[in-house]
């Protein structure tokens, strides 16, 4: 790439998979760094490398550029970023290798201080939970090749502009929440303004966890083409004053999808005649 960098920013190449601690001069010399660019062949060592250079404890890397880095098997793997031991504070901006294609369950999963993410056109997986925690993460652009996305990646962010390129067969953006191409599964929503959500028609299946924390919500509206919900749906709506259901059957519940708080705060509007039978549903 012709891009300049600014002058802070240390610039290596990686000709051997495993290297990067040595061409970055040692352990000790690796926490000094706060922004870096890689270029070449990396493995699953050099990644753990990087990964403990941005927590708080191991040093100090906020800014890392993947860009013309080449990933082995082009998967960042489960936990790469997230040792379920240290949260990670440091790691503020990261721009993926152009190659990517999967991000694996838990990458980015409570980088705490991660606010932008760029996302190579490349990338066709995102594993469940992948940027989880990652409380300044406003925005994120899924590119035109994403075909598999898992249990909402982006829960507990900051997430308010959720955007996906022109073309992409599989998913489709309405009112700010993911769907697929048909229209029939709702993945999750985004934050958005408004204290009302009316749930698309012709949506049938809500995902785990797909309005989690939408602490902005007051009405929700169920259209009667919703047969399913899943597991925490709406978790932690601690704001979620009513459900309006339009279907005189009772949606099928993989599990509890409010938590006890929002079911002894909300009320519950069914077709006349049929509080019985949702009743019996639980």
């Amino acid at each position: 790439s012709s891009e300049t960098l600014p002058a802070e920013t240390k610039d290596v190449v990686v000709t051997t998979p495993g290297s990067l601690l040595n061409v970055l001069g040692g352990e000790t010399e690796s926490q000094k760094i706060c922004r870096l660019k890689v270029t070449g062949n990396l493995n699953a060592e050099d990644i753990a490398v990087l990964a403990k250079m941005t927590r708080t404890t191991t040093g100090q890397l906020s800014y890392l550029d993947l860009s013309a880095a080449t990933i082995e098997g082009n998967i960042l793997a489960s936990k790469a970023f997230n040792d379920n031991t240290d949260n990670n504070y440091t790691l503020q901006e990261i721009v993926l290798p152009e190659n990517l294609e999967t991000i694996g369950d838990n990458c980015f999963r409570n980088c705490l201080g991660l606010w932008k993410v760029v996302i190579p056109s490349s990338l066709k997986n995102i594993g469940n939970y992948a940027f989880s925690n990652c409380r300044y993460l406003e925005k994120i652009n899924l590119p035109k090749s994403l075909s598999s996305i898992g249990t909402y990646p982006f829960r507990y962010d900051k997430l308010d502009c959720l955007e996906i390129a022109d073309g992409n067969p599989y998913f489709k953006i309405v009112d700010n929440a993911l769907l697929n191409a048909s229209g029939k599964t709702l993945y999750f929503m985004a934050l958005k303004t408004g204290k009302e959500y009316i749930v698309p028609e012709g949506v049938e299946s809500i995902r785990p966890q797909a309005f989690v924390k939408c602490c902005w919500l007051e009405e929700v509206t169920i259209p009667e083409s919703v047969k399913t919900f899943g597991s925490n749906s709406f978790l932690e709506g601690h704001d979620i004053a009513s459900f309006s259901y339009y279907s005189i059957e009772p949606p099928t519940l993989q599990d509890a999808y409010i938590d006890a708080y929002t079911r002894s705060n909300c009320t519950l509007h069914v077709p006349n005649g049929y509080a019985e039978v949702y009743r019996s549903r639980g």
